[in-house]
């Protein structure tokens, strides 16, 4: 997935619609071993380093989450 492309796309769409364009948060992850397209094989699974990172992974998704329901509520009337 390349982020610049995915949300030029995502700009796109949105300016089809005659939508703004929302706010967009984007949380990854970046593997150890970089897939080129041309192997005879895919590479599947966590590396050590991901495998280890995953409980602070999930810790910074529920933070992000929490702010970001914390954001939409302060909007939302009453």
């Amino acid at each position: 997935m390349d982020p610049v492309k995915v949300l030029a796309t995502a700009r796109e769409l949105a300016g089809w619609e005659g939508l703004a364009f929302p706010r967009v948060v984007l949380v990854g992850c970046e593997p150890l071993v970089r897939m080129r397209g041309d192997e005879p094989d895919v590479v599947h699974g966590l590396s050590d380093p991901v495998r280890a990172s995953v409980g602070e992974a999930v810790r910074l998704l529920e933070t992000v989450v929490a702010d970001l329901l914390g954001c939409a509520t302060e909007r939302l009337p009453g």
